[in-house]
């Protein structure tokens, strides 16, 4: 769960250009606008959300290669 919420956190800011945060009582994207957190548009959320699957494939992918890292380190 911690890695979603980091790439929450990561899709809204590479997406918004703005810092932010994921309420996850809610689930909602606030993106923070001159120190002000204000609730991200339902379609910028899907957008974010779309993200996060393909940061998160993205990271899985690779799980190989760390474990291979792992197993086989450079002599």
């Amino acid at each position: 769960m911690e890695n979603i919420i980091r790439y929450n956190i990561q899709a809204l800011e590479a997406i918004t250009g703005k810092s932010g945060v994921y309420e996850s009582e809610t689930n909602k994207y606030l993106a923070s606008i001159d120190g002000v957190l204000v609730e991200v548009e339902p379609e910028v959320q899907v957008i974010i959300e779309n993200e996060v699957t393909r940061l998160q494939a993205e990271y899985d992918s690779k799980q190989y290669a760390r474990d291979r890292a792992e197993a086989y380190p450079s002599l």
